[in-house]
């Protein structure tokens, strides 16, 4: 599937009620066009991750409509949304999430279970694990692999159902310098090869200074102006 647009009106999210509810998402718009990598930034508690929650249907909010490509996607029943989170988005964490009783190949495949873990996927599980730099590692447990092999498995795991949208939050947070900027360029390489829309929760300078387009958030609003500096180095 190719990059699926994003746009989302009037998103609000508030957790509790009366003098205890925090407003961690207020009244955003946002427009991502199909294909585009796109960052989100701003400090700890300014609603990054909130916002990829929405986005990726893992949470509904308390106002507000989100679309991706054609499908608005607020209103849908909870099996519906079910299958947008299969099928359309997929998800790459800080960290990393792997079963560690499971092979990197059956981690991969994780998401096929639901549907049938055919041949076919079984095949394009393999061929993941090579576009990601992991041929000949497929067996292994998280437990045998170094941090960006782990991250590396996750990239594989949120490409398996071919999604159109891929959400990442802090995806080079639990890595170091050297292994994070190695994780980006696959990133990229990810986008440029294979058309997917990226939506990135990020504080990594270098991330924001290669994406398309960086969105800044602060208490919960997109800001005009910069709310991080991402002059320096990670």
């Amino acid at each position: 599937m190719k990059g699926l647009s994003v746009n989302t009106r009037g998103l609000s999210k508030i957790y509790g009620q009366g003098r205890t509810a925090v407003r961690a998402l207020e009244d955003v718009n946002l427009k991502i066009d199909a294909g585009e990598f796109i960052a989100a930034m701003g400090p700890s508690g300014s609603g990054k991750t909130t916002l990829l929650n929405l986005v990726g249907a893992l949470d509904r909010p308390s106002a507000g409509e989100v679309r991706i490509g054609e499908v608005e996607i607020t209103e849908l029943t909870e099996r519906s949304l079910h299958l947008v989170r299969r099928h359309q988005v997929g998800f790459i964490f800080q960290a990393f999430f792997l079963v560690p009783t499971l092979s990197a190949r059956e981690n991969v495949l994780l998401p096929t279970l639901p549907v049938g873990n055919t041949t076919a996927y079984e095949r394009r599980a393999d061929e993941l694990l090579r576009l990601v730099g992991l041929n000949g590692r497929a067996h292994r447990r998280p437990s045998e692999l170094s941090a960006g092999e782990q991250q590396r498995v996750a990239i594989a795991r949120a490409l398996i159902m071919d999604p159109g949208l891929i959400l990442g939050d802090e995806p080079t947070g639990n890595l170091d310098s050297r292994t994070g900027g190695e994780v980006l360029q696959l990133l990229q390489r990810l986008s440029q090869e294979m058309g997917k829309t990226f939506l990135v929760a990020t504080h990594d300078p270098r991330i924001a200074r290669r994406s398309d387009r960086i969105v800044y958030l602060r208490d919960g609003q997109l800001s005009p102006v910069p709310t991080v500096d991402i002059t320096g180095e990670y």
